[in-house]
């Protein structure tokens, strides 16, 4: 064996006998906290910086890239006791966000003793750009809201994500697992 080959099977030998690791290190998890409830989430969620001061939280759900999917944003609203409206005008306000009549289906749960109210609509949503009140839309046909209204007398708590169908379509789950894990409950 030649010196520097030996060198460096040596350094390797050093680095795992004191505990090191040469594999990707799993991220720690984190929380985003919205009125009472803590959201608990991991990778491939990550804490995405607030565009906005009436957003309690944002994270985006990372794909691979060999999945060649968009990216996803999810976002966590609280406006405190009494406000942000009642659960049915925010799912009308949620499907009004879609050229014409949306396919869309609510289902109503109870985890642990909080009703929880998740939408998915779908069809082609008018994204806001430029902000929510300066009435610039794009049309983005064939995409796919997913919704969720948290009850609490502290105060109602929203989550919601948008995008292509595709992207959001492999969310699913993992969205309906991030609302839960704010409820004690997967």
């Amino acid at each position: 064996m030649n010196k520097s080959l030996w060198k460096a099977c040596c350094l390797i030998a050093v680095l795992v006998s004191s505990g090191l690791s040469f594999q990707a290190q799993e991220a720690k998890p984190g929380k985003v906290m919205a009125g009472s409830f803590i959201f608990k989430y991991s990778k491939p969620w990550v804490e995405k910086p607030s565009s906005s001061s009436m957003r309690a939280g944002e994270l985006t759900y990372k794909f691979a890239a060999d999945q060649k999917l968009e990216n996803i944003h999810a976002v966590f609203y609280y406006f405190g006791q009494g406000q942000g409206g009642d659960t049915d005008a925010n799912l009308q306000r949620w499907v009004g966000q879609f050229q014409g009549t949306p396919k869309s289906e609510s289902e109503v749960v109870e985890i642990n003793g909080n009703k929880v109210t998740f939408l998915t609509a779908s069809g082609t949503y008018m994204e806001s750009s430029g902000g929510p009140f300066s009435g610039k839309k794009t049309a983005r046909p064939n995409y796919i809201l997913l919704g969720a209204v948290i009850e609490s007398s502290q105060g109602n708590v929203f989550v919601k994500l948008f995008g292509p169908s595709a992207s959001v379509e492999e969310v699913k789950k993992p969205f309906r697992d991030l609302v839960r894990s704010a409820l004690g409950k997967k």
